[in-house]
């Protein structure tokens, strides 16, 4: 599981990863959609929708919306900054115990 923080030329995104490693790609589609059968509740603490994206190959994803502001931006970095980290936060605090408990189920 990775926490990703993504700048990219013109906007940003905070996002999930599950990728437990090769070969773990069935893994990785049943704990997403352990995760995926929560997503009202990890939405509704998040206060936004979020895309699920379950993979094809061995990583599964859940995306935060993308912000405006990128590398190419400079004057919007001390905004995209903060913004990155609030969202990443509200992510953590909305996913975290869902994750949580669907590795002790695991």
């Amino acid at each position: 599981m990775y926490f990703v923080f993504s700048l990219r030329a013109n906007d940003w995104i905070v996002r999930i990863d599950i990728d437990f490693g090769a070969g773990k790609d069935q893994a990785n589609r049943e704990f997403f959609d352990k995760l995926e059968r929560q997503a009202s509740t990890i939405e509704n603490v998040f206060g936004e929708c979020l895309k699920w994206e379950k993979g094809k190959g061995r990583s599964c994803r859940i995306v935060c919306p993308s912000g405006a502001g990128g590398y190419k931006t400079p004057e919007k970095w001390p905004y995209v900054e903060g913004a990155m980290v609030d969202m990443m936060a509200r992510l953590e605090r909305a996913a975290g115990p869902i994750i949580k408990k669907a590795v002790e189920w695991s």
